[in-house]
Parts: structure tokens; C-alpha cells; sequence
């Protein structure tokens, strides 16, 4: 079988591990299902994916890189290279810089800032999406949930930040309201700036600084099994206001059947009907907000929950679908293979 490479940035996912669904900690909530769909799109075309530690790069018909690569030293010279990113400016701008695109004959990303359908292509996050969700509000014995790393943060538009900042008012309002999951919220982040970021390799000083919220509950191993006994969680992207930039994040609380507190895209309503979510940026302080979700009753809920149900069901949600992610970059992968570009 012919075959096509795909380049990934972090060895952990080599040995074709990118692909497969079986690891629980590498696919914590199927979150590998979009690759795992690419792979099993291109077979059906004739065309085995590996991972680029597998096969020589100069033996393939095409190379799919995940994010630029580090050192443009890694970039082959196979005349078919494409390129997938799907994170933020702020996390990866290498991925952003034009010059580094100059060598791909097609880019796949979700930013809409780039998308031209000619050489630029629009793909999302996407997901095995299920046809029901959990509905049962008996079974949900607390209130707010929050599940997200503690990091440093990145700028103005940080959701880091925006994270901070409800939490603050959850610890000094109602800190009984909420549950907080995730790493390091017991250790206080240092910058990532020369000489500083040092110092998060002493875990007393982390410690001494966190922020210390008694609401933290620490790590856990599924999104989707805490977010079940939640009516709401508070969820914010990585990067605020960037068009288009939608993760794993608010689809999490809607395969648990938990109504998404959203903050994140700026454009979210194009991709995302408006009744599924609370879109925070609607309310002028945390007051007003939280006075309206506790006020909420069990019929207005419940008419979250359908709206949800029927977006995931609907045309409008086909573009997060895996299936979808993976036929638009097998479809312009074969044409750049077969000439028709």
C-alpha cells in the first residue's frame, strides 16, 4: 500500500500512536478520534498514514506536518508537503509566520483570518460526536465546575487570566459554588521568561505562592465523568476573541450534558447556535452572572440541554465531526498527489 506520512512534533505520539484510541491517557475523552478517522479515510483511498518516525520521508508520497516543525533543518525536500495547525497565534506563532508556509502546497487550520479554500483550508478541533447526551438533571448533585490546567499566562487576551479571575470571585463570594480540577492549581506558574521560569522547578516556592483556592479538588483522568454531575462549567479557551479558535472545550460539557459558561471565540455564534451556551460576555460583573444561573429553573435547563442535542444532530455541526476533518485534508491531499492542484 502506498503511503503518506504525518509528521507529529512530539515523539510520544510515534510509532503510529497518534492513530490509535486504545491508550486512555494519550486519548483521555477520545480526544485522538480525529486522527484515528484520518488514518482509516486515507486506507480507504489506497494510502497508508504512519507517523514519520516510521518510513522515510523521501519514500512517500506526501507529508503531513503537524505544526511547523521546530528547526526548518526538519522540513524535507518531498515536493508534497501540506500542513496542519489548529492552535493559537500565542501558543505557536511560528505557525503564523508566512514565510514558513512558503514550502506547503496545502495548509489546514481553523483560523478564519487565513482560509481562501484555495490553498488554505478551514478545519476545527473535531469528535466522534454522539447522538444523545446525558439529560437527566437528577443526577446532577452540584452546580458549577471548572476543569483546566493552571499555566502562566499569555497576554491581554489570556484565558488563563479570565480563569483567575472567576475563580477569585468564587473564592471571595460563594466558594462553595464551585469545583476546581485540573494540574497545578496548588503551585503558583512563573513566566516563561529567561532566568524565572526557572524557579517552577522548586515545587516548595510554587506551593508558597499558589493561589490556594479550597475549592480544588486536584487532577482527574475524565472530563466527561465529573462534568456529568455538574449543571454548569465555567469554560474558557486558552486565547480570548481570536475568530474561529474553538477547542475541545465547550464540546467537553456538551457531550456530558453540562451547559457551557463560554468564553472564547469571538465569532463563536457563527459555528455555535447561541441557545446551547451562556456567553459570559453578556453579563457586566460575576454577580449578575451567577444570580442568573442559580435563578435558572428546570424547564429553562432542560431547553439547554435540547438545544445542544439538536445542534449536535444538525447540519450546522457536521464541520466538527472527525469525519469531516478528515475528508477535506484526504480530499486535497490526494489532488496535490495526483496533480490536479
Amino acid at each position: 500500500m502506498k503511503k503518506i506520512a504525518f509528521h507529529v512534533s512530539n515523539l510520544v505520539f510515534g510509532n503510529n500512536k497518534m492513530f490509535e484510541l486504545d491508550d486512555p491517557i494519550l486519548n483521555r475523552d477520545n480526544g485522538r478520534h480525529q486522527f484515528y478517522e484520518l488514518r482509516k479515510c486515507f486506507k480507504v483511498n489506497g494510502y497508508d498514514l504512519v507517523t514519520h518516525d516510521m518510513v522515510n520521508l523521501h519514500d512517500v508520497d506526501a507529508v503531513i506536518y503537524y505544526n511547523v516543525p521546530k528547526e526548518e533543518k526538519e522540513l524535507n525536500d518531498n515536493e508534497n508537503n501540506l500542513l496542519l495547525f489548529l492552535e493559537s497565534k500565542h501558543v505557536r506563532p511560528d505557525n503564523y509566520n508566512l514565510k514558513r508556509h512558503v514550502k506547503y502546497k496545502r495548509i489546514f487550520t481553523n483560523c478564519d483570518d487565513f482560509i481562501d479554500n484555495e490553498r488554505y483550508y478551514k478545519v476545527n478541533y473535531s469528535y466522534d460526536i454522539p447522538i444523545s447526551i446525558p439529560r437527566n438533571i437528577e443526577n446532577k448533585t452540584k452546580e458549577f465546575a471548572l476543569i483546566a490546567g493552571n499555566k502562566s499566562r499569555l497576554g491581554k487576551n489570556s484565558g488563563l487570566k479570565a480563569r483567575r479571575n472567576v475563580l477569585d470571585w468564587f473564592e471571595k463570594y460563594e466558594p462553595g459554588d464551585i469545583d476546581l480540577y485540573g494540574k497545578d492549581w496548588n503551585k503558583y506558574i512563573f513566566p516563561k521568561i529567561k532566568g524565572i521560569r526557572r524557579l517552577n522547578r522548586i515545587d516548595k516556592l510554587q506551593e508558597l505562592f499558589g493561589p490556594n483556592y479550597s475549592f480544588y479538588k486536584g487532577m482527574i483522568d475524565s472530563k466527561y465523568d465529573i462534568l456529568t454531575k455538574y449543571k454548569f462549567s465555567f469554560t474558557y479557551e486558552n486565547v480570548l476573541d481570536i475568530e474561529g479558535y474553538i477547542t475541545e472545550k465547550i464540546f467537553d460539557s456538551f457531550f456530558a450534558g453540562c451547559v457551557p459558561v463560554y468564553r472564547g471565540a469571538s465569532n463563536i455564534d457563527k459555528y455555535i447556535p447561541e441557545n446551547c451556551f451562556i456567553d459570559e460576555r453578556k453579563f457586566n460583573d460575576y454577580s449578575k452572572l451567577h444570580k442568573y444561573l442559580k435563578s435558572m429553573d428546570d424547564n429553562q435547563y432542560k431547553d439547554y440541554l435540547n438545544n445542544i442535542e439538536l445542534f449536535l444532530n444538525s447540519d450546522k455541526s457536521e464541520q466538527f465531526r472527525s469525519s469531516y476533518f478528515a475528508n477535506v485534508i484526504v480530499r486535497e491531499t490526494l489532488k496535490i498527489i495526483n496533480g490536479d492542484d
